[in-house]
């Protein structure tokens, strides 16, 4: 029987590109994972993913709702575990998969967690309003409700109307956090359902906060910590200590409140108790660092908020964790549908906040996977997701997340599979940055360049999009833009490629509106001569492209082919120390 001991961390999701290099290089799938790296699964009518867990073991747990086919049925409580490989587990449920109905229950949502034993508590919320009223449920290891649990597996929480989380200790007591009519209720009970009495007062604690809670965190120390927004569209945290009791040394009696706007946050920690926060229910696709006591941590972005532009105007965060490496991956979703139909969203940052460039450029689409629930790092440093596509599929996918050592063709301190480029070198070059002096976010743009390699593929940036790429000397990200593949839009939008000549062009037509501008670029020229050498341009503005001046000379990669190119499809420059001038006057750095 797999028992199931706390896990290290949570992680995320990654971009369903394919692969240029043979094998799975870093944020590429991992073709030994189901079919070619993903799983779907089907069930009922209607199926959505709520949350998950990795056991140690490598088997996955996915909890869910779903909704029979039966005229007048109502949502069930769905449980699907899987083996290491993405297969079904066979000894579990029926072929993998438990459907529990909950007479007279209408689920709407569910949290699960894995017991030291190996058997789960499930949270389930019910949706028919008024009598909201939330359940916990208890399964054997092999998916068979525990009848020892309550006499029928099932314990009813009342007071509690809605559960937010599950969250285990160590030692096997369950910490609930949810709420009741006049505020938030923790409990803290034991692994037969019993109180824990060392908790709050017999086991539970009721509190005031602002509404709404959208995130629980137990720390490294036992205490636990609660994430949301006001109906002030302001972030607070309120954090507890592990007897329940407001921890009154942080913040201001327990509490902090942050001045700028949101309307919903999802928080994690990292394994320093730092705090990761996703805003959601806004675009753009926005996150922030906290340190340890909920003050914004400056080595992140300086303790600014880091916000990542993807050609959606809908774009939106909904989650952000920290990778054992210490770097932070977040996930979202295009939430406006401009997408057509909706596509996940991901990237990843170095420590410091800036993209990671290794990893297919630092941001990419989900086109497969819509809603990203949950995504773990396994010891193996693989990365696995979890979420589900409308209207009744389970999906999982798994990825490389780290860069094993390997060959540099090029000799740019890279190992191939997680450099964007292995090409020529690109000559004829003019960079330009200018309005670098504060404040930032007014920069400009200009790159014109030239890939010498006859012979080139033919392209087809439609089909395929591109990917630049600016680097400091110190490998610190100044510019990474990924322009999706897609044709131009027509109205409302108008933003994608377009066959033009001997080339293509992206087009942004609206380009009074700079917040449609990924990453500040409206144009984007390429085009090919009789001999096969590709020409380019870019032009971008009101953009940020932080240089440090001591950190010069600067390098740039340009991918026709995202996230890995070779040949004629990519072209790339290191500068040489005094190819990169800085005007500290006008704030100007010119590379030539």
């Amino acid at each position: 029987m797999a028992r199931c001991e706390p896990l290290a961390r949570l992680l995320f999701a990654v971009t369903l590109i394919a692969a240029r290099h043979a094998g799975a290089a870093t944020g590429q799938l991992d073709p030994s994972f189901g079919t070619a790296g993903v799983v779907s699964t089907t069930v009922n009518s209607r199926t959505y993913v709520w949350d998950a867990i990795l056991q140690p073991d490598g088997r996955i747990v996915v909890a869910g709702v779903t909704l029979p086919s039966a005229a007048g049925a109502t949502n069930d409580v769905l449980l699907a575990r899987y083996t290491a490989d993405g297969a079904l587990d066979a000894s579990f449920g029926t072929g993998g998969i438990v459907v529990t109905h909950v007479p007279d229950i209408d689920t709407s949502s569910v949290f699960v967690v894995c017991n030291p034993d190996g058997s789960y508590f499930v949270a389930d919320n019910r949706a028919d309003y008024p009598s909201f009223e939330a359940l916990l449920l208890r399964y054997l290891p092999d998916g068979t409700l525990d009848t020892s649990f309550d006499g029928d597996g099932i314990l009813p929480l009342a007071p509690i109307r809605y559960v937010y989380g599950l969250a285990l200790r160590p030692d096997g007591r369950l910490v609930i956090f949810g709420d009741e009519i006049n505020g938030i209720h923790l409990e803290q009970r034991q692994q037969d359902g019993s109180f824990d009495g060392t908790f709050g007062t017999g086991g539970v604690v009721t509190d005031s906060v602002p509404p709404y809670v959208d995130s629980v965190a137990l720390r490294s120390d036992g205490k636990l910590l609660l994430a949301g927004a006001t109906t002030g569209f302001q972030t607070f945290f309120v954090r507890y200590d592990a007897n329940g009791s407001r921890d009154l040394g942080f913040g201001s009696g327990g509490m902090v409140l942050e001045s700028h706007s949101a309307s919903g946050v999802a928080a994690n920690l990292d394994a320093t108790d730092r705090i990761l926060v996703a805003e959601y229910n806004r675009a753009p696709f926005l996150i922030r660092r906290y340190d340890a006591e909920a003050v914004p941590d400056p080595t992140f972005a300086g303790g600014l908020p880091v916000a990542t532009q993807f050609p959606f105007p809908g774009a939106r965060s909904l989650g952000a964790v920290a990778d054992a490496a210490g770097r932070v991956v977040a996930w979202g979703e295009d939430s406006d549908g401009s997408s057509e139909p909706y596509v996940g969203l991901l990237a990843r940052y170095r420590p410091t906040g800036e993209l990671d460039p290794s990893f297919a450029g630092g941001k990419v689409v989900v086109p497969d996977v819509h809603f990203i629930r949950k995504v773990f790092e396994r010891s193996d440093g693989k990365l696995v997701l979890v979420g589900s596509e409308p209207p009744n599929e389970i999906e999982l996918a798994r990825y490389e997340g780290t860069c094993p050592p390997g060959p540099d063709v090029d000799g740019d301190g890279l190992p191939d599979d997680c450099d964007p480029c292995i090409g020529p070198t690109l000559t004829h070059v003019s960079l330009d940055i200018t309005n670098t002096l504060p404040p930032a976010g007014n920069e400009r743009l200009a790159i014109r360049a030239r890939i010498d390699a006859p012979g080139v593929p033919p392209l087809d940036l439609i089909a395929r999009g591109a990917l630049l790429q600016i680097e400091d000397a110190t490998r610190a990200a100044v510019q990474t833009v990924y322009l999706l593949p897609g044709a131009v839009e027509s109205d409302p939008f108008k933003i994608g490629w377009k066959a033009r000549g001997r080339g293509f062009r992206y087009y942004n037509v609206d380009i009074l509106d700079s917040e449609s501008w990924v990453d500040g670029v409206y144009r984007f020229t390429v085009t090919v001569n009789a001999q096969g050498e590709l020409r380019l341009r870019v032009k971008a503005t009101d953009g940020s492209y932080p240089v440090d001046p001591s950190h010069l000379p600067l390098r740039m990669a340009i991918v026709f082919a995202p996230p890995h190119s070779a040949g004629g499809e990519c072209g790339e420059i290191a500068f040489a120390s005094g190819q990169c001038t800085f005007d500290a006057v006008r704030g100007r750095v010119r590379c030539r």
